[in-house]
C-alpha cells in the first residue's frame, strides 16, 4: 500500500475536513484519509491505483464543491485592508 499526499484548497471547517475524509474513503482502492486543514493537506493510503489518473480522480470526485486537490501547493491571494478601501 502506498501512502499519498496532495495540497488541498477549499477548506476551512471540521465539516469540510469530514466530507473530503468521506468521499475519498468511498472511493475504490482509498483508506485512511485524514485531512489537515491547517496545512491544507490531504493523506491517505492506496492500492491498485493508477498513480498518473489519481489527481483526476481526487477532483472528478469534488466536480461541483469548491475543493481542489493538486501536487504543488494552492496559494490563495488575499487583500489587505489597504487594498478594499482604495
Amino acid at each position: 500500500m502506498k501512502k499519498y499526499t496532495f495540497h488541498v484548497s477549499g477548506t476551512s471547517c471540521s465539516g469540510c475536513k469530514m466530507f473530503i475524509e468521506d468521499t475519498l474513503n468511498s472511493l475504490p482502492g482509498i483508506v485512511n484519509t485524514h485531512v489537515d486543514i491547517q496545512a491544507g493537506i490531504a493523506t491517505f493510503n492506496g492500492e491498485g491505483l493508477d498513480d498518473g489518473q489519481v489527481l483526476i480522480a481526487l477532483n472528478k470526485s469534488m466536480e461541483g464543491k469548491r475543493y481542489v486537490f493538486s501536487d504543488t501547493e494552492i496559494v490563495e491571494e488575499k487583500k489587505s485592508n489597504a487594498d478594499i478601501w482604495k
